[in-house]
């Protein structure tokens, strides 16, 4: 299963241009700048993102504001293989990606010469996937002689918090949870990041799509969507389940998927359906709670460690 954004593609692609604009190498990157708004401190990019099942493109003014966008999902297309299919999502990719930035550009009121720069998710993600928006951000910064700029994808879902809320500062806790990766992490400054812990097994993505593809679920959208939806109308009591190393003062979680296999056992006696909707909530309830306690120990040890030394958190 390839990693699903917890923000929408676009706002993704946002935050890739911010993690530009935060970005130290910015300062030499455009000091030739050639596009519209090339002036010291002001100046438009480029964002495309395409390292997963979304295509999607932004462009971002220096100051934040988000000026044109356009996405196309691919929802209905893996529908119906339980997941994202590599190769179907490569070709939709290429099929889209064209349309797809001169949307985001037609939103903006620009054209591709008058952009500043140009960003690009270069991974984590899916490979051919990500390929397709590498090609299409490279043919840009080539034609029209821009700089081009690859940027980390978590990186970026990181930065977009400052995007969303400029009066957040360095360093700030973050919480990372998305299809592939749950990371608490620290982020001291644009390419600095401290690593608290994270998943030892299951992301919590992962354990969501797994336990609806057990529960023979629809996860053409995403396991935790469709979970969510049954489970608004289920008990969060029916079933109880623990949360894995609740005692332990660390900021590492694990056995976050062991609660659908369990749930899996027990739901599919008949009548399954309605025992399925009734227990569905206890181990949605297990995964959060465990990522909360986890958040809940990192910030004691932020804390604990600034008092050490003499900073206030």
């Amino acid at each position: 299963m390839g990693e699903r954004a917890v923000l929408p593609a676009a706002a993704a692609a946002a935050g890739i241009s911010a993690a530009m604009r935060e970005g130290c190498c910015i300062a030499t990157a455009l000091t030739c700048g050639r596009g519209r708004c090339a002036q010291e401190g002001d100046f438009c990019v480029l964002g495309i993102e395409t390292s997963c099942d979304d295509t999607a493109a932004a462009v971002v003014h220096s100051n934040g504001t988000i000026l044109g966008e356009s996405k196309r999902t691919q929802d209905e297309l893996h529908a119906n293989w339980g997941g994202v299919v590599p190769g179907l999502a490569r070709d939709a990719h290429q099929a889209a990606i064209e349309q797809v930035v001169e949307e985001a550009l037609c939103n903006a009121a620009m054209a591709a010469k008058d952009v500043d720069a140009v960003a690009v998710t270069m991974g984590p993600g899916l490979e051919i996937c990500l390929r397709v928006g590498f090609r299409k951000a490279r043919d840009i910064a080539l034609a029209f002689d821009r700089p081009f700029v690859s940027v980390h994808h978590l990186e970026a879902h990181v930065l977009t918090v400052r995007q969303s809320d400029p009066s957040i500062q360095f360093p700030f806790l973050v919480l990372l949870v998305s299809g592939g990766h749950c990371q608490l992490l620290v982020a001291v400054a644009v390419g600095e990041y401290k690593m608290l812990g994270g998943t030892l097994d299951d992301s919590l993505g992962e354990a969501y799509d797994k336990t609806a593809r057990m529960l023979g679920l629809d996860v053409g959208g995403g396991g935790g969507q469709v979970l969510e939806a049954l489970a608004r109308s289920g008990d969060p009591l029916a079933v109880k389940f623990g949360v894995p190393m609740k005692t332990r003062k660390v900021c590492w979680a694990a056995g976050l998927g062991r609660g659908g296999d369990s749930l899996s056992r027990c739901s599919l006696t008949p009548p399954p359906h309605a025992r399925m909707v009734t227990s569905l909530p206890a181990p949605r309830l297990s995964k959060i709670r465990t990522a909360t306690s986890r958040l809940r120990v990192s910030r004691q040890q932020c804390a604990l460690r600034s008092r050490r030394r003499g900073v206030t958190s």
